[in-house]
């Protein structure tokens, strides 16, 4: 993971709520048992089925938005070790020739020349 953060986390989360989305399928709920009980846990249970199905494109959006994340993460992590390796080799470059002309000295070569 980088200081800035972990697209492939941020993946696996995306990934676990989809996955919990896909264990919702309906399943039917017919019992053996008859009576009061048995006619409540049905109502119970298609009342979770309703909430799960009125959750689902929520979650679904944010799976979506999730996964959208991690991979704008990831382009800008491209770009952040893309500068890095320039600054290094610009900085690498510059202490193998020197200040280039024209340039501002630093402070201690500018003492020197007094």
């Amino acid at each position: 993971m980088s200081a800035y953060g972990d697209p492939d986390r941020i993946d696996a989360v995306a990934g676990e709520l989809a996955g919990a989305v896909a264990r919702l399928e309906p399943v039917s709920v017919t019992t053996q048992w008859r009576g009061g009980a048995a006619d409540a846990f049905a109502a119970r249970a298609a009342g979770w089925r309703r909430d799960c199905a009125a959750v689902e494109p929520s979650v679904a959006a944010v799976v979506a938005a999730l996964r959208a994340h991690a991979d704008a993460m990831r382009a800008a992590l491209a770009r952040i070790a893309a500068n890095e390796r320039a600054a290094r080799a610009g900085s690498e470059a510059e202490a193998r020739e020197g200040p280039r002309a024209g340039g501002a000295a630093s402070p201690d070569e500018r003492r020197a020349a007094r």
